[in-house]
């Protein structure tokens, strides 16, 4: 009942926002909810240059082709958040360079440290999500940061998966 209650209250403020300027839907959310995309919106723009200088030290092939996975899905979100943004007329946080490179070698940025970088990454957007989510009031964002949720803990768990198949998750001591 409850999420009937909620696809419903989200169909209506679609169909109310139709044909409204930026302006007009402005008051709709409110200021917490613009910090949160404005917020997702500039984690991703760092995550997505770091991941890219990152993934230029990873050696192992598997590896890198989940690496570029995990940027085209940072970059459909990214471009989900800016669309939404421009919508609300929210201005856009500068934008970082397309690409990032490193020249360095450096042989103690190993795939092990890479993974255990990035699944740092995820756990943090974990919280930044869920914090999104409880402070939302407009179905229209609550729905945003839940899909987006949802998204990172499934990307979590399959990541987290891959890195105890590799061997590169902490061990936690067993409990006797």
């Amino acid at each position: 009942m409850i999420i009937l209650l909620t696809a419903i209250s989200r169909a209506i403020e679609k169909i109310n926002s139709i044909g409204k300027t930026a302006k007009d839907k402005q008051s709709k959310i409110s200021v917490s909810e613009v910090w949160h995309l404005w917020d997702l919106l500039v984690a991703r723009y760092d995550v997505i240059s770091e991941t890219q200088m990152l993934k230029d030290f990873a050696s192992d092939f598997d590896f890198k082709f989940i690496l570029e996975s995990g940027l085209d899905t940072l970059k459909d979100q990214v471009n989900h958040l800016e669309r939404l943004m421009g919508e609300y007329g929210i201005p856009l946080p500068e934008k970082p360079p397309e690409t990032v490179t490193s020249t360095v070698d450096l042989e103690e940025i190993t795939d092990k440290y890479i993974y255990r970088r990035i699944l740092r990454g995820i756990q943090d957007f974990l919280n930044i999500h869920l914090s999104s989510v409880s402070q939302a009031t407009s179905a229209i964002m609550r729905g945003t940061f839940i899909a987006m949720l949802v998204e990172e803990i499934k990307i979590f768990d399959g990541f987290m998966e891959y890195g105890k198949l590799k061997g590169w998750t902490y061990t936690p001591p067993h409990y006797k």
